[in-house]
């Protein structure tokens, strides 16, 4: 973890979404699943631990640059909106330990919801720039509320489910060829969810060996580097925290 003047070169917004495109070399090094913290409070601030999580998309270690996907509720919106290019912004990172996409794999199955399309999102663009086939499967509260395709690389498949039970929309998308094609599975839902999804995949797979189902655990993060002790997920072997333990686990360490 280092602390790093970014520079905001880019923004554009999509319907409720904003892409985020910030210059910094040590950035740039960020690997799916990690992310960044920004202070968004603004200069003079007296709130210096709190910081606002931000998912890396894509990266470009030529450039020195990387790609961020902010959504609409995210706080530190009106922030960087008000941001013109060329601002420099206080950010720590690349923070976390995020997905592990194992040299055999060959198949990916993506699972999440609107809310956290920006954690699912960058491990979707390296695992098609590795050659990986990738398949999205998002549930939303409605379609106007998902990203949109073309934040994803082409060759992805990309599936989107409206229900007002838009987590349990988002595991009826994952059925039994889905899981069976998968050599991994990454998901992104709420707590009440994990049980469930593990459900689903012990009914379908006759073998889930560690690292084919992970999950990003995504609680408040307040301050993002393991002092406030807010984001604390109980785990088989022992309380961890979210922030620097993940945000990624393995699933069968989050259900009993």
């Amino acid at each position: 973890m280092q602390e790093v003047r970014a520079v905001l070169l880019e923004q554009q917004s999509f319907g409720p979404w904003r892409s985020v495109t910030l210059g910094a070399a040590a950035l740039a090094a960020a690997q799916p699943g990690q992310y960044l913290a920004l202070h968004w409070t603004g200069t003079g601030s007296f709130d210096p631990l709190l910081r606002q999580p931000l998912f890396v998309t894509t990266t470009d270690s030529r450039a020195g640059t990387c790609e961020l996907l902010v959504e609409a509720t995210s706080p530190a919106l009106g922030f960087l909106g008000n941001a013109a290019p060329g601002t420099t912004l206080d950010v720590l990172g690349p923070l976390g330990k995020g997905w592990q996409l194992a040299a055999d794999v060959r198949t990916l199955a993506v699972l999440g919801t609107a809310a956290t399309a920006p954690a699912l999102f960058g491990l979707a663009h390296h695992a098609i720039a590795r050659g990986v086939a990738v398949t999205v499967l998002l549930g939303t509260a409605s379609r106007d509320e998902a990203p949109p395709p073309f934040l994803l690389p082409a060759a992805a498949e990309y599936n989107v489910a409206q229900s007002k039970a838009f987590a349990s929309a988002a595991i009826a998308l994952l059925d039994d060829h889905a899981l069976r094609w998968a050599d991994m599975l990454a998901a992104a839902l709420p707590h009440p969810y994990w049980a469930k999804l593990a459900q689903r995949v012990s009914d379908v797979r006759i073998r889930w060996s560690r690292g084919f189902a992970q999950v990003a655990v995504l609680p408040p993060l307040p301050c993002c580097v393991g002092v406030c002790g807010v984001c604390a997920v109980e785990t088989r072997h022992a309380s961890r925290l979210a922030c620097v333990d993940g945000p990624v686990f393995d699933l069968r360490d989050l259900v009993r």
